[in-house]
């Protein structure tokens, strides 16, 4: 990725995280368990943040552009001398309903003493909307996972596309087109009623897949 002249370099990931929670209005949305080990070893090489203000986020944590400074999503933090890919998502972008985003942060949870991250429903109901709808296949290790925590949750509960459509319907909650056109978007087998028509985003998504 090269040089990116950060403002803002963190001695390593502790420091970043609690620099952030005295900030507040976000959390890291799925893979925080990896997050003091090797994750780079991982099939997931990035962080995955959710927050209020984007604008805000960025600067406070001193997120360099990972490619193009007008992309606001993909950004890059130094902590202790390396750069760790993270994207930046915020309320309104439609990778999720913008209430569920609104609810994933107010309901959050501080998992390994200093991150947050989603309630126990809301990780397990978002990942599997991430590997249902925003994955063009499931990963493995999130199979196994989402199996997991269905069973530590309890109910009638699997990992498939009926039992989040079933959430999706309780919650009031829609499938929405994410501000980024090239972000996959899987609405296959969906009901049409519960995808947020977005006229914009939908005309921006065609345009891109001509080029």
């Amino acid at each position: 990725m090269g040089s990116k002249g950060f403002i803002k370099k963190w001695d390593d990931l502790e420091s970043f995280f609690r620099a952030m929670n005295a900030e507040g209005g976000y959390i890291v949305m799925r893979n925080y368990e990896e997050l003091f080990s090797d994750f780079e070893k991982g099939e997931h090489q990035d962080i995955d943040f959710l927050c209020i203000d984007r604008p805000a986020f960025i600067a406070a944590g001193g997120c360099a552009a990972r490619f193009k400074e007008r992309d606001l999503i993909h950004r890059v933090i130094s902590v202790g001398g390396r750069e760790i890919p993270v994207d930046v998502r915020t309320v309104g972008d439609g990778y999720y309903d913008a209430d569920w985003e609104e609810e994933m942060i107010k309901n959050s949870r501080i998992a390994m003493d200093v991150i947050p991250v989603p309630s126990e429903e809301d990780y397990f109901y978002s990942l599997l909307y991430h590997a249902l709808i925003q994955k063009k296949k499931i990963a493995e290790d999130y199979k196994i996972r989402l199996k997991k925590m269905a069973d530590d949750l309890g109910g009638d509960r699997s990992t498939d596309t009926d039992t989040l459509l079933a959430f999706m319907k309780r919650k009031g909650y829609y499938f929405t087109y994410p501000e980024n056109p090239k972000g996959i978007f899987n609405t296959q087998g969906l009901p049409t009623e519960m995808i947020k028509p977005d006229k914009k985003r939908m005309f921006l998504r065609k345009l891109t897949a001509l080029f």
